[in-house]
């Protein structure tokens, strides 16, 4: 009893996260034949967010310099107020690894 009694203080007494940043879409498809696409979210919160955004191929252990995510994205930090939207152009790299095949990668 003392445990749950403890937990539940610790659990009120913690910073909540909130996440006021929606995407649109959960998948990005981009076609072989563009050179870049737009991806936009939208700020729902009260406050402004300042957003960071990047590719990666998900290897956790891989430092970001050494990535080989055949994108980029632009502008990759930006501030974006309350209620407003921003996109980012999903840029292809032209990396030969991609080319004429599917690729899985994390934005």
């Amino acid at each position: 009893m003392r445990r749950m009694v403890l937990a539940w203080l610790l659990s009120c007494i913690l910073p909540s996260a909130d996440a006021s940043m929606v995407i649109d879409g959960t998948r990005i498809i981009f076609p072989g034949d563009k050179k870049e696409i737009a991806v936009r979210a939208t700020n729902m919160g009260e406050t402004p967010s300042l957003t960071q955004v990047w590719v990666d191929d998900g290897r956790v252990q891989n430092q970001p310099e050494k990535d080989s995510a055949p994108f980029i994205v632009l502008p990759p930090i930006v501030r974006i107020e309350p209620g407003k939207g921003q996109s980012w152009r999903l840029v292809f790299n032209g990396s030969p690894s991609a080319a004429g095949s599917g690729v899985a990668v994390l934005v």
